[in-house]
């Protein structure tokens, strides 16, 4: 969805994508992640994760923080509403939709939603 925002905006970007790759034990090696990259952004920004923007000197992460921030970035498309109360609907719809992706993450990877 990153990548669609700032295509939809004629925005400048330059994707960048981690390999992960299955080691000798047949486990996942993140490193190119983990020990290569994230330590110097993390280092802009104490929350990094993926995904990411990186825009001149601002670090944003977070998939929700990211989204409003081009939302924000390009406010001519409309995305983040024209007005503080449009603005106050599209964070609640957000927060709806990331509840109903972390109950589905629950049902599909099996996980317990009845421990604390």
């Amino acid at each position: 969805p990153l990548r669609m925002i700032c295509e939809y905006a004629g925005g400048d970007y330059e994707a960048t994508c981690y390999e992960v790759e299955r080691d000798a034990e047949g486990n996942w090696d993140r490193s190119v992640w983990l020990e290569r990259a994230k330590p110097a952004l993390k280092a802009k920004n104490a929350f990094m994760n993926l995904p990411y923007i990186v825009d001149g000197d601002v670090v944003v992460s977070q998939t929700m923080a990211c989204l409003r921030y081009l939302a924000r970035k390009y406010p001519d498309l409309g995305l983040y509403g024209s007005s503080a109360q449009d603005a106050l609907k599209i964070d609640q719809v957000l927060c709806e939709a990331h509840d109903l992706r972390n109950a589905g993450v629950a049902v599909f990877y099996g996980r317990d939603t009845s421990a604390p």
